[in-house]
């Protein structure tokens, strides 16, 4: 099992939440008028930027991470902005500490990729545990194809382990294909899988930074 605590990435220290979390939630729930009946867990919540960006909308705001140091920022920057210091757990992510049946939506960006791709079926098995029935996944996996341009070291099965540059630091991960994708959330209703890729056009055209899938599945 991973020691979280020994594995850090500079996620943590993010001020602001990532692009497509926003998209994704104001797009699904932005006219909804009493946000706090919206259960939202966020897998992987590092120190707490798409806390904070849930606790401002309005919803029910809840967050797991395997690092007690980012809980514990996480918490704390929520403390400062006048938000509940507790909603930031410390949690394995295989046993989440929630009742079954309890969120309406859960976002994963970039949490369960982090693993090796033999433990990502039974995670996502326990997100559909504490997840409502019809509620929404919406889950970033990076891309098999990123992997040569990450650089890391193969070590079976898409997984690969010390990488260079931007990604030092960040431990194991997973790359994912599009077949695995459909068997990952083939348990739910799969809404969507999309491939976002950011493509360089100086000083190298039209080489391939990043890619990734963007998954959006509801519970059956």
């Amino acid at each position: 099992m991973t020691d979280w605590n020994q594995r850090s990435f500079r996620g943590t220290w993010n001020r602001y939440p990532y692009t497509e979390v926003v998209s994704f939630v104001l797009g699904r729930f932005g006219s909804v008028e009493d946000r706090a009946t919206i259960s939202m867990l966020d897998l992987g919540c590092g120190g707490g930027s798409h806390l904070l960006f849930l606790a401002a909308e309005g919803f029910d705001f809840h967050g797991v991470d395997g690092n007690e140091e980012s809980v514990n920022r996480a918490n704390q920057r929520l403390g400062l902005a006048g938000y509940a210091q507790d909603r930031a757990r410390v949690a394995d992510f295989a046993h989440l500490p929630y009742d079954p049946d309890h969120f309406d939506v859960v976002i994963d960006r970039g949490a369960l990729t982090c693993n090796r791709g033999v433990e990502i079926p039974a995670l996502i098995g326990e997100i559909g545990r504490v997840l409502k029935p019809g509620g929404l996944i919406f889950s970033m996996l990076l891309h098999d194809s990123a992997a040569a341009v990450a650089g890391g070291v193969a070590v079976g099965n898409n997984d690969f382990v010390d990488f260079p540059g931007n990604l030092t630091g960040a431990g194991l991960l997973h790359f994912t294909n599009v077949d695995e994708a459909r068997y990952l959330f083939s348990a739910f209703s799969i809404e969507s899988i999309e491939r976002q890729a950011t493509v360089a056009e100086f000083p190298s055209p039209d080489a391939i930074v990043l890619t990734a899938w963007t998954v959006v599945v509801a519970r059956k």
